[in-house]
Parts: structure tokens; sequence; C-alpha cells
């Protein structure tokens, strides 16, 4: 059984994808330090990671958590107390060839971050139905469009930046409300 984040995001994935952005949308991926360095990248298997370069292709996004995941009771099923909401704090980093947007001037990141959240925000069905949650919603909670200070968040070390990309980051809350028995389980 996947986990409840594993379905968000690939769903999430699959509505973006739709937008034509990305040549590569990467799932989950964590900060990782090698030596001095540290630097985002998807978990491979057996210890390894596999670092990101956005360079490589004509788009690229990922999504990461930036604060552990809160659960608490949900209000609203306080009385029979076996409700559980699960906030997710995810950011989704994206590079897009500047050549590949309908303009390029100097909202060009704007619109694209305008144009994803559109996309992604309020109520989810789809994922509400694959892990059998009571409701999931996507709230928006900041976004960012300033290269340097996103590649400064993500690695250590920035040498320098690739202009003929458009940069950004979203900051989104997803929150699951869950029967306490609906939880995957990863004996089942």
């Amino acid at each position: 059984m996947d986990a409840m984040i594993q379905n968000t995001i690939t769903t999430l994935n699959t509505a973006i994808n739709a937008l034509d952005y990305f040549e590569k949308q990467f799932e989950l991926v964590e900060r990782v330090r090698t030596g001095d360095k540290i630097y985002p990248a998807p978990y491979c298997t057996d210890g390894e990671y596999q670092p990101i370069n956005f360079d490589n292709f004509n788009g690229v996004s990922y999504w990461r958590k930036t604060a552990p995941v809160s659960i608490s009771e949900d209000d609203a099923e306080i009385a029979c107390n076996d409700v559980l909401a699960f906030n997710y704090p995810l950011r989704l980093v994206g590079a897009i060839k500047k050549e590949k947007l309908s303009k390029d001037d100097a909202y060009s990141e704007e619109r694209v971050i305008q144009t994803i959240i559109s996309n992604v925000t309020g109520s989810n069905k789809v994922i509400k139905g694959l892990i059998k949650a009571k409701s999931v919603f996507i709230r928006p909670t900041s976004h960012d469009d300033d290269a340097l200070r996103i590649l400064q968040t993500e690695y250590s070390e920035v040498d320098n930046i690739n202009y003929n990309f458009a940069y950004f980051r979203i900051d989104f809350d997803v929150i699951i409300n869950i029967r306490e028995n609906c939880i995957p389980n990863e004996c089942e």
C-alpha cells in the first residue's frame, strides 16, 4: 500500500504535468549532505541519492517537506475521536527554460506560479479516494521567484545561476483528514 504522501505527490504531479512545463518531475526529495555540500536529491535505493541538476532538463520540478508533519484530532470529528488531521508542509521547486514559456518577461515566474496554484489548490477528490480520506485540501502558503534566494535555500553552494531558466518555489499545506483505521499500514 502506498503512503498517503506518495499518493498525494503523484496526483499533484499528474495535475502539474498537464501544464507541460517540465521535462522531468521528481517526487519527494531530500536535502542531503555529501562532505561540505548540501543539495536536493531523490532517494534511489540502498542509501543512495542522485543529485538534481536543473541544466540537464528543459524543465524540472521536485517536492520536499519543509517541516515535520503535524497531526491533530479533526475538530469537526472530536465527538467520534477517530479522525486525525495530518498537515504535510510541502515545497514545490521548479526551473523551466524561459524559451518554453508563452512570454519571457519580468513576470514569467509569477504567471507560472499562479497557473500551478490555480491547478492544484482546493479540495482534491482524487487523493481523497485513493487514500480513503474524509477530506484532502491543498492550500498554498507562500511562493518565491527570486532565483538566487531559491538556489541558496536548496544548495549550500551556488557558483552561478543559469538565467535561461525561470526558477520558482511554492509552499503548500496538504491537509488530510482521515479515520485512524484508514491510515495506510506498511504491514497490509
